[in-house]
């Protein structure tokens, strides 16, 4: 399974409605994998200057396998 969770934020800091979004993401992906193959959250970040989001996004999830490209996040679980 994957989702996709679309990043709202104000060019500094992710809302915390997204926050909540990743965590519910990444436990119904998690619930999936026990019955199928591993899954993925893939965080969009999209903006002018959102390169710092994407950033934060990153270092907020504390994934060993996140990869930024740049405005986008992908975990991986």
């Amino acid at each position: 399974m994957t989702a996709l969770v679309i990043a709202e934020h104000d060019h500094t800091t992710l809302h915390s409605a997204t926050l909540n979004a990743i965590t519910a993401a990444m436990a119904t992906v998690q619930e999936a994998t026990v019955q199928a193959a591993a899954g993925t959250v893939h965080v969009l970040v999209a903006g002018l200057n959102a390169q710092a989001v994407a950033t934060a996004t990153a270092q907020v999830v504390d994934r060993k396998s996140t990869r930024l490209n740049s405005s986008h996040v992908s975990l991986s679980r």
